[in-house]
């Protein structure tokens, strides 16, 4: 159980810590900061997707042998693919 708990809250304390200091950012005009900020806070909601599918999966007795840190490093893998050039706003 405590590790269930594990799985998804840090992703979710990561979201919540993102998206205030992206909030602070907007707060002062400070946008493409904030931008550049919004890939992390996408990363971390992958990773809680990925944690809660693996969840989902556990609870229905459908769980492979995968654990939630292969998850996560094949979607940081994949989220790596998806920086973009310092300076552009997509």
């Amino acid at each position: 159980m405590i590790d269930d708990i594990l799985d998804y809250a840090m992703p979710l304390i990561n979201i919540e810590r993102v998206a205030r200091e992206i909030h602070a950012l907007c707060l002062d005009n400070r946008y493409e900061e904030a931008w550049e900020l919004t890939l992390q806070l996408s990363i971390e909601s992958r990773i809680l997707r990925a944690a809660l599918a693996h969840l989902n999966e556990k609870e229905n007795g459908l769980a492979t042998t995968e654990t939630i840190e292969d998850w996560k490093d094949k979607v940081l893998s994949r989220a790596a693919t998806y920086i973009a050039p310092q300076g552009s706003n997509g």
